[in-house]
Parts: C-alpha cells; sequence; structure tokens
C-alpha cells in the first residue's frame, strides 16, 4: 500500500528538483531524503515528482486514516517510524528503481504496443463490452461501488470495488501508457480520470463518486483495445472471493439492486454495538423481516439517492502567532474539548517556552474566525490587537459558546488562536 499525504502549507519551488505546491493537495509519496524530504508526485494534476518539507504534509493510511491523525510531522522520530514502516525508499533507493523499471519497459514508439505480458493475457481474454457503477453501499466503515458488467461472453458479473481499487488502476494505467497520459511531448490525455482519495468519506461523497466512477469506466472500456482489453483493466472485473462478487448468465441476472424484493433487503440488515442501521428501499416503506440474520459485521446499504448517517468530520486551520497547523475535527466536537487539545497541542503549560508571566488554562484560549480578527484590525487601523483596549469590543466577535462553535465549523474554515 503506498503512503499519501496532504499539504498543510504553500510550498514554493527554489530548485528544479522541489514541487511547487498548494495546501490541501493530495500527494504520492514516492521516497526520502534524510527523513527530512519527501520525493511526492501530485495526485490531482498532471506533473512529475519533486521534492517537498515532509513538515508541510499531514501523512495519511488509507487503509486506517485515524492511525496518524495526530503525527506531528514536525519530530524527527515519528516521521522514521513512519517511513520505515511503510519501507518508503532512499532518493537514491527510488531512483535505481526507477532505472530498472525504464530498462525492463518496451519504448512506446508504437501507442499500440505494451508489455508482452499484457498483451498476451489480453488477446486470449473474455472482455467487457458494457459496464457502470449502479450504487453502493457502507460495508465494515468503508464504501464499495457496485459495477454491473456485461462480458463478450454474454455472461454478467455484479463486482463490489473499493474507490481505491479505480484509483490505483488509474494510476497503473498513466505509468503503463504514458502516450495516452499526456505524459509525451505532444500528446493528448484521452485515459479518463478520477479525483485523488480523500481522508474522509460520507455519503454525500459517495453519490458524487458513483456518478463519476459510472463515467469513467464507460470511456475506459471505449478506450482502444490496447488499453481497454489489457491485464490491468480487465482485472478489475475479476469475480473475487469476497462475499460479494457473482457472475451469471445474462438470462438469469440478478435484479438490479434498486428492484431488490423487499425480504431480501431487510436481510441485508446487521446489527453492531447495539445499534441498528436498517437498509434504505427508495420503492417501499414496509419492512417485513426486521429481525433476520444478525451479525458482528457493520453494513448499510445506499443507493445513489440514500444516505447513511455517520459523524462527519472538517477540515480546520488554525492561526496561533508564527505557527500554522491544521486539524480534522468530528462536527460534533464540543468547543471545551477542542481548547484541550489546543492547550497540549500548543503546549501552553510551558511558561517559559511561551514568555508567559502567569500559569495559562484551556481557559485562556480565544477563538476568532480569521476573518472577523483581520476585519477588527483593519477597522480600527491596528496591526496587534491589546485586550486591556480593545477586548470588551472584540468579544462579540469570539467563538465562546458551543452554538457559535458549531455555526461556524465547516470544512477549510480558518480560526485565530489568542492566549490571554
Amino acid at each position: 500500500m503506498p503512503l499519501f499525504a496532504v499539504t498543510l502549507y504553500e510550498f514554493n519551488a527554489e530548485r528544479d528538483d522541489e514541487l511547487d505546491v498548494s495546501p490541501g493537495e493530495n500527494l504520492t509519496i514516492c521516497a526520502h531524503y534524510d527523513y527530512e524530504w519527501f520525493i511526492a508526485k501530485p495526485i490531482n494534476r498532471l506533473g512529475g515528482p519533486g521534492l517537498v518539507p515532509v513538515s508541510y504534509v499531514k501523512v495519511i493510511d488509507l487503509m486506517n486514516p485515524a492511525k496518524y491523525a495526530s503525527t506531528d510531522t514536525y519530530d524527527r522520530e515519528q516521521v522514521i517510524k513512519i517511513i520505515d514502516e511503510f519501507k518508503i525508499p532512499t532518493v537514491e533507493e527510488w531512483k535505481d528503481q526507477t532505472k530498472k523499471y525504464e530498462a525492463s519497459s518496451i519504448n512506446i514508439g508504437n501507442t499500440s504496443t505494451r508489455s508482452s505480458s499484457s498483451n498476451q493475457s489480453s488477446r486470449n481474454s473474455i472482455w467487457i463490452e458494457k459496464c457502470n457503477v449502479s450504487s453502493y453501499q457502507l460495508y465494515d466503515g468503508r464504501y464499495q461501488y457496485l459495477i454491473t458488467a456485461k462480458l463478450s461472453n454474454g455472461k454478467t458479473r455484479q463486482l463490489y470495488r473499493y474507490y481505491q481499487d479505480f484509483y490505483d488502476l488509474q494510476v497503473k494505467l498513466l505509468e503503463l501508457f504514458p502516450y495516452e497520459a499526456g505524459k509525451i511531448e505532444n500528446s493528448k490525455r484521452t485515459i479518463p480520470s478520477i479525483p485523488g482519495p480523500l481522508i474522509n468519506v460520507n455519503d454525500s461523497i459517495s453519490k458524487l463518486r458513483r456518478e463519476k466512477l459510472d463515467f469513467y469506466l464507460s470511456n475506459l472500456i471505449a478506450l482502444p483495445t490496447h488499453i481497454s482489453r489489457c491485464h490491468e483493466v480487465l482485472n478489475l472485473f475479476e469475480v473475487l472471493n469476497n462475499g460479494f462478487d457473482s457472475e451469471s448468465d445474462s438470462k438469469r441476472a440478478s435484479k438490479p439492486i434498486s428492484q431488490i424484493s423487499n425480504s431480501h433487503q431487510d436481510r441485508l440488515s446487521q446489527y453492531r454495538g447495539g445499534e441498528t442501521e436498517s437498509i434504505n428501499n427508495s420503492n417501499s416503506s414496509n419492512n417485513n423481516n426486521n429481525n433476520t440474520n444478525t451479525n458482528t459485521n457493520s453494513y448499510s446499504y445506499s443507493n445513489s439517492t440514500n444516505s447513511s448517517k455517520q459523524i462527519s468530520k472538517v477540515k480546520v486551520k488554525f492561526y496561533y502567532q508564527d505557527d500554522i497547523f491544521a486539524l480534522l475535527l468530528p462536527t460534533n466536537l464540543r468547543l471545551q474539548d477542542l481548547k484541550t487539545k489546543l492547550f497540549k497541542r500548543l503546549e501552553l503549560d510551558d511558561i517559559t517556552q511561551h514568555n508567559f508571566t502567569t500559569p495559562k488554562t484551556t481557559d485562556s484560549i480565544r477563538l476568532f474566525l480569521r476573518n472577523d480578527y483581520e476585519d477588527f484590525l483593519h477597522e480600527n487601523n491596528i496591526t496587534e490587537i491589546d485586550f486591556n483596549l480593545h477586548g470588551s469590543r472584540l468579544i462579540e466577535f469570539e467563538v465562546d459558546d458551543d452554538f457559535k462553535f458549531h455555526e461556524v465549523l465547516f470544512d477549510k474554515c480558518k480560526l485565530i488562536i489568542t492566549v490571554v
């Protein structure tokens, strides 16, 4: 599994081997230099790899997003642990691997040629004539997307895949077909694209993803056969032993998900932690077998018009003096809990570090929307706020209770931290 990251700050390249990045960009980590720089590739735009400071990114493990949520990339020991765990190569090791890969690749002089093993496989394979992504479901905390594919032999497959499966395929195709990926001079990209992975995914995002994946696959299988029937594409449509995938004759193909009988919908209802997540059925409001087939797995189903309930999270950027950092916060977080988190993050109990004259507590923390704070400075023609002079007028803008906090808590909002 590759290591991903999201940029926290803007970085402007000063050398040819460095990478320009903006806050919030998704990156794939390729290598590291002395645990202080990452060689990274942008995910959502074309461009080669380049150096980015380790401290400018937030590391993400897509299989377990919470694992490194609190990791501080300023902490060298934490960075070393992650790099060693993911076996991220050094720059020199990565260069050697790249040279070996290029040496073993066929020169793309003719765009219809590619690796012989994949080509041989595609000549004798059954291919995909039609496919669509008709629905999605939440299973064990992750969203799966249902592919219905009609094969050239007349059979139909219903396959469940994670978003990461589609994205991994896209990465492979862009590497295997540089001409069709638009990476070669005077070439135009013909391979369709999908956005990069996200840290937090909810039902609304999954609904949009379903539409994009449906469009992506339809365009993918319409490409010339050296791509649409290559080994990597056909692998996505293989029947896996995952308890969901199936193949049947077209005459006896399973009904579309939206037409599954009501009793079957009820049998999909499962329980976890004493709470039931029932199946939403847009065609019927009657449930006949509410207590059937319970187990310990979390399983809920949504088609493209339904929604599942789960606590969402938003990314919030904080500004404290010269320090800028971002935190991923659940939307139901209490203000007092946030202040406790910030108190520890900023080490406000260390009087000497901050040159405080008196000890501070979580109540010493004041929060303001950045726009409100900067507007106040501008309107009063001042560059710094003295709470003894301006506190009484500034207090109306303070985020000082849960109601105000949840009112301003949205994705990518910016908060100023002051300590009094």
